[in-house]
């Protein structure tokens, strides 16, 4: 797949409802793309070439749901050239509060790991057969799968060990999935993301996080905006020669030294 032939594809973008989901629903509609996205909560907002259901990840008749949508405007027939999974869910809690003396309940953790593990590994088994059933197109490849992770998974502070968790699966998955898929021309590649103006940041409207954010990232020292996770997706479509990699886009983002 190259930029040239972009136009008329076809992509299914998981968690499309807001953040860097929706910002890939747009841009990748404007690049002439049918997009067909799934959320728990979809957006309002109308994109022509989006297609937006309101669907659960872990839920295997949701995805099929969504899957049925992807067709091709011509013949009809199901197509699926492209598979973005923006789908996640984050929360902080220290494994011990020694205040209170108690644990952190089993039930926070089992929330990341069914959406963040579980909900993606459930999307990309059942789209493997329509990521299959595409010609081989000259480049040696059918189709691609990009995933989201997180820095977390290396750069995890206090509170995060569950969340930091799931983004290492995440980035473990990677290579052995894209191996699994070789023959098939399939390509899997995972964006392992720094701190983005998301809603779940926005939300939190904590100057000392944003402070810290700034610390963090040295350049640019900023919140990465959703557009730029966006044109990297549009490169991995494009670049028939990136698979099996966990790209980092973080600004160079590591915490600071304690003073």
């Amino acid at each position: 797949m190259l930029l040239n032939t972009i136009k008329g594809l076809t992509a299914f973008v998981t968690g499309g409802g807001s953040g860097l989901g929706l910002a890939v629903c747009r841009h990748l509609a404007g690049l002439g793309i049918r997009v067909v996205t799934i959320d728990l909560k979809p957006s309002e907002e109308k994109i022509d070439n989006v297609t937006g259901i309101k669907g659960d990840i872990r839920k295997e008749t949701d995805i099929m749901e969504a899957l049925k949508l992807c067709q091709d405007s011509n013949d009809g027939q199901q197509r699926l050239n492209i598979l973005v999974n923006c789908a996640g869910v984050a929360n902080a809690f220290k494994l011990y509060n020694f205040n209170s003396q108690k644990p952190q309940r089993l039930r926070d953790f089992l929330d990341l790991v069914e959406i963040n593990v579980y909900g993606t590994f459930n999307v990309i088994r059942l789209s493997i057969p329509l990521l299959a059933n595409n010609p081989m197109s000259e480049n040696g490849t059918k189709s691609v799968i990009v995933n989201t992770s997180s820095i977390l998974a290396w750069e995890g502070h206090e509170g995060q060990t569950g969340y930091s968790a799931t983004q290492g699966a995440l980035n473990a998955m990677t290579l052995p999935l894209s191996r699994d898929l070789a023959k098939e021309g399939i390509r899997v590649n995972t964006i392992a993301t720094g701190f983005f103006e998301t809603p779940l940041v926005i939300r939190s409207n904590a100057p000392e996080l944003f402070e810290f954010i700034q610390c963090a990232t040295p350049c640019p020292s900023r919140l990465g905006q959703p557009e730029e996770f966006s044109k990297l997706v549009e490169t991995i479509i494009e670049n028939p020669m990136l698979n099996g990699e966990i790209i980092r886009l973080d600004g160079a983002c590591r915490w600071p030294e304690r003073g």
